[in-house]
């Protein structure tokens, strides 16, 4: 077999090959970097992790010049300005990344997005334009409003900055997602199939999100409750993992603030808009404050 497959590869090595298209897109690799990241945790696959942190900082230096972000990179250039869903998709990806990672440079990049598009692509009525206002000058501003089978810009950053307000404690964070959702009122009330994330994004808003926080002692015991936070299907939450010394008043995540491990084990804090259940160092008790916000998962027929 391995002799005809060199034969084979000395035939095609004959003929023209197929082009390459070897440009750097921010979008698409924000859906990848998620991706990979969401994977990372959930999975507990650290290589999937480490993908996500290449591929994060390999976006991330290439594509930001001159305090302005762009599109694609090619040929060691950054090309073209970016539209919205380069913002929104790479912010989400970050939002994930820091996740995986808990390093807090990503949320730092995550809110460098949105302060991008707050300054160049937001509507005055509430959500953001595909280009930005000191952009190329079009005939219309394109303000995309439908989740096709790529999601729009929209429903994308509605959702992270609800994300993005639970971790920082944000109350403006909070109310810019809340613009975006009245702002499309109108569509989700008569054709909310046509913008599906953005429904998620309002189920988030209005249901019950939690915010998670682990506090390592013994890295068996922290083990447990991080299998017991991943295996459990909690899209509307979010994840925090702190080291033995916990969060101190001056941390620089709110939510992490006064949270500290007690008789020196690690201790779950399950919380709901700030609100925490009785921290536990009893895995069984952990699991359980998790089971009562947990999602069923779809069985395969």
């Amino acid at each position: 077999i391995q002799a005809g497959r060199e034969a084979l590869l000395e035939v095609r090595s004959r003929r023209p090959p197929p082009l390459r298209d070897d440009k750097v897109l921010a979008a698409w690799n924000g859906l990848m970097i998620e991706a990979y990241a969401r994977a990372g945790l959930v999975l507990n696959e650290p290589q999937y992790t480490e993908i996500a942190v290449r591929a994060g900082h390999a976006v991330r230096d290439r594509l930001w010049r001159d305090g302005l972000f762009h599109r694609s990179h090619l040929d060691d250039k950054p090309r073209h300005r970016a539209t919205l869903e380069d913002h929104a998709f790479l912010a989400s990806a970050w939002v994930s990344l820091f996740e995986a990672t808990q390093d807090p440079q990503w949320l730092d990049e995550a809110l460098r997005h949105h302060a991008d598009l707050t300054a160049r692509y937001a509507d005055p009525v509430g959500g953001w334009f595909l280009t930005p206002n000191d952009g190329e000058k079009l005939i219309a501003r394109e303000k995309p409003s439908h989740d096709g089978a790529i999601p729009s810009g929209n429903s994308v950053h509605a959702r992270t900055l609800l994300r993005l307000s639970a971790l920082k404690s944000d109350a403006e964070l909070l109310a810019s997602s809340e613009e975006v959702m009245r702002a499309f009122s109108g569509r989700l009330s008569k054709n909310p199939s046509a913008i599906p994330l953005m429904v998620d994004a309002i189920d988030q808003r209005w249901g019950r999100p939690l915010e998670v926080v682990v506090v390592a002692e013994d890295p068996a015991e922290a083990a447990a409750f991080r299998d017991a936070y991943r295996t459990r299907y909690l899209p509307d939450s979010v994840w925090v993992y702190l080291p033995s010394s916990g969060g101190s008043d001056d941390h620089p995540l709110p939510l992490a603030q006064g949270k500290r491990s007690l008789d020196g084990h690690t201790t779950g804090y399950v919380c709901e808009r700030g609100v925490c259940q009785q921290p536990t160092q009893d895995i069984e008790a952990f699991a359980a404050q998790l089971d009562a916000h947990a999602r069923p998962r779809q069985e395969s027929p």
